[in-house]
């Protein structure tokens, strides 16, 4: 009979400590994820600061955004989050040239059009690696290259995604089918910025 006691004892005592591990993981779990949740709703908070010119750039479209990317839930500062809008560019930036390459088009115009912008999203292809190296070397408070690098960085990027959006709404073929791929990364760059400043401290006087 003691021996049928113990076990259930044990047995009882084995399923609480169970139970509270359980708890506990998840509490941490749970952490995280508001942690990640409070990184990235901090630091789209003052996103409307950022609103130059066409930008479409929104505290929910921040966040939505920078929530859509994996590697955004391991951020751990704005550092890592100016990297997503690097990736969220660069990612844009392939999806559009993709759909240019597989396009049929009928006039001449439209062709030099789509060559063009081709030509635009290689240049920007090139520049993602600087950016993204200058930006991983970044240190608050001991960092080597002034704000202007960066930002010189950032434009190369943004003016080759903006090239090719003033060419589509002009191109009255081209804009029917490809819209919605060079807005989005015309808005993404603008996203980039944004994170730029917010991770500099400092805003970029020679706006997009």
């Amino acid at each position: 009979m003691m021996m049928v006691a113990a076990r259930t004892t044990t047995s009882v005592l084995a399923a609480v400590l169970l139970c509270t591990m359980a708890f506990f993981l998840l509490a941490a779990d749970a952490g995280e994820v508001s942690s990640h949740h409070d990184l990235v709703a901090k630091a789209c908070g003052g996103v409307m600061r950022h609103r130059w010119g066409l930008s479409t750039t929104t505290r929910e479209y921040c966040e939505s955004e920078l929530r859509s990317h994996k590697q955004s839930t391991a951020a751990k500062n704005l550092r890592d989050l100016t990297l997503v809008t690097i990736d969220l560019m660069q990612s844009a930036a392939a999806d559009a040239d993709s759909k240019l390459s597989g396009l049929s088009v009928h006039s001449n115009h439209s062709a030099r059009t789509a060559r063009y912008c081709r030509l635009d999203y290689a240049d920007l292809g090139g520049t993602v690696p600087v950016c993204r190296a200058i930006v991983e070397e970044y240190m608050d408070g001991d960092n080597q290259l002034s704000p202007a690098d960066h930002f010189q960085c950032m434009e190369r990027m943004a003016n080759a995604a903006s090239e090719c959006w003033s060419r589509i709404v002009l191109d009255k073929e081209l804009g029917k089918v490809m819209s919605k791929e060079v807005s989005q990364l015309t808005d993404r760059s603008f996203l980039y910025q944004a994170m730029l400043e917010e991770m500099l401290g400092v805003i970029d006087d020679n706006s997009i």
